[in-house]
């Protein structure tokens, strides 16, 4: 799948999610099922009733609420509450339920005792992408429950569904996890120590995505690094540091008295620092070498950032 969009707004994490269809005609859901590209068997529904039950007493996300929230808690520099719960959200990816998340959500408009308007107004509000499938007959159901911000997006089911469900599916699964995280990500785009809101690395970013294949990745630090995994779950990292963060880490290796050739590398900019988890905050100075990576410049709005893929 495409990450890319037309805005590339970064998620603190992202992962395949579910698709989830209700709609009263089982032969119609069916062969919707074959239109969805590399993702897992979507819920179906026929029953707009059991739907809301499922989603509303059954369903529970994988996602993070509110002990993710950033505090302006500025204790030790790499140990702050902030970094601390950064770090925390790559646990995600340890939970198997997590292919099993409802991002998306499409409903027909017609169906009997409830239309597809009313059922998501039951799920108001939620942070769930909603879709109208409508008829010619109804379309213009579908323009005023966009108008009124009722759903996120219509789709005329007289239209080639199979040209439009995934571009509209990924385009809402993204927005889902950009408004789950947003409150980290606009904590750290007003940070100037973060490369999280700089146009550049947005580009840079979405560059490795698509160039690598990757399909789930996870933010590990608040200067912007993230855990990656390809489609056959293989880890990589996009790491990034401030131009504060490689004087801080310079600094410290001088204080720590670390072997010149360290020094000399983090003096030089050409090498970025990179400590992968807690544990390696606490490794010896005299042993940064192995933590060290060849860097390029970037130069943000903010400040200037060394990164590495």
């Amino acid at each position: 799948t495409n990450l890319m969009t037309s805005k590339n707004s970064i998620s603190a994490y992202y992962f395949p999610t579910t698709p989830f269809l209700i709609d009263d005609d089982p032969d119609f859901s069916k062969g919707c099922l074959s239109y969805f590209e590399n993702r897992p068997m979507p819920f179906t529904f026929t029953n707009p009733a059991e739907a809301i039950n499922f989603l509303k007493k059954s369903y529970s996300s994988a996602l993070p609420i509110d002990h993710y929230m950033i505090t302006n808690n500025k204790t030790k520099y790499e140990h702050s509450a902030m970094e601390f719960d950064i770090f925390s959200l790559h646990q995600i990816s340890h939970n198997p339920r997590r292919f099993a998340e409802i991002a998306v959500i499409f409903a027909d408009y017609s169906m009997p005792r409830l239309t597809g308007v009313d059922f998501f107004k039951q799920l108001s509000p939620s942070a769930f992408k909603k879709v109208l499938l409508t008829g010619q007959a109804t379309k213009e159901e579908g323009i005023n429950a966009f108008n009124a911000k009722i759903i996120d997006q219509f789709i005329e089911k007289q239209s080639k569904l199979d040209d439009h469900i995934n571009p509209v599916f990924n385009m809402l699964e993204k927005n889902y996890f950009i408004y789950r995280s947003s409150n980290i990500i606009h904590s750290l785009a007003k940070d100037k120590t973060s490369a999280i809101g700089e146009v550049q690395f947005e580009r840079l970013f979405y560059k490795v995505l698509n160039e690598n294949k990757i399909v789930e990745y996870y933010l590990v630090s608040k200067s912007g690094c993230f855990l990656m995994f390809d489609f056959s779950g293989t880890p990589s990292w996009i790491i990034i540091k401030s131009e504060d963060d490689m004087a801080y880490y310079q600094q410290s290796a001088k204080d720590n008295d670390a072997p010149i050739s360290i020094q000399n590398k983090l003096k030089s900019q050409e090498y970025v620092l990179f400590l992968y988890s807690p544990q390696d905050d606490d490794a010896p100075h005299d042993q940064w070498d192995q933590y060290l990576h060849k860097a390029t410049l970037l130069q943000g709005d903010k400040n200037k950032f060394y990164y590495t893929y």
